[in-house]
């Protein structure tokens, strides 16, 4: 899962310890032998003061056919995200003040973190609080000052105690009902 990584007025995100970035690749079914992946990539490296910025081209090849998970399937099993929300859940949206309040009725957790998909939404850098609430809880998520056209929705990844990531997409209403 990426870290939330404040930064003085800013905000970035980022990952720490081993790294598994899952994309999902479709073989042709009359493909035989060994299918060959290259990718060229970048990315930084990280120390509290300091970032070098690293770049390399890889390259994996794998055997096609019907055979088992491989040494890694249970790992990439692990962290297939994010995942629909819980069907306990009932996600309502609201505008009050400079934040768009999501409230969780069924949910339990003790922290959230909302990364929408679309830029120019949100503070980044900015807390999210989160209260208890009747059955359930509330993130109160800032506004961005300089936004990129309306916040209509709350769409994007919902960080639920660091641990586990949930897809949402909810409508935002003018005030709460």
């Amino acid at each position: 899962m990426p870290q939330w990584l404040p930064i003085g007025p800013l905000a970035n995100y980022g990952y720490e310890g081993e790294v598994l970035l899952s994309s999902e690749i479709r073989v042709p079914a009359d493909a035989k032998g060994k299918v060959r992946l290259e990718a060229r990539a970048k990315w930084l490296v990280c120390d509290p003061d300091h970032c070098i910025p690293e770049s390399g081209e890889l390259a994996l090849e794998l055997p096609t056919g019907s055979g088992g998970p491989g040494k890694w399937g249970v790992a990439f099993d692990a962290i297939r995200v994010p995942q629909a929300a819980p069907p306990q859940w009932t996600l309502t949206a609201w505008r009050e003040g400079g934040r768009v309040m999501l409230e969780i009725a069924g949910a339990g957790e003790r922290a959230l973190l909302f990364l929408p998909y679309e830029e120019g939404k949100v503070q980044h850098a900015a807390p999210q609080p989160i209260e208890r609430v009747g059955t359930g809880v509330r993130l109160a998520i800032p506004v961005s000052q300089q936004p990129v056209g309306e916040f209509l929705r709350v769409a994007g990844v919902l960080f639920a105690e660091g641990t586990r990531a949930y897809e949402i997409d909810v409508p935002i209403m003018a005030a709460r009902k």
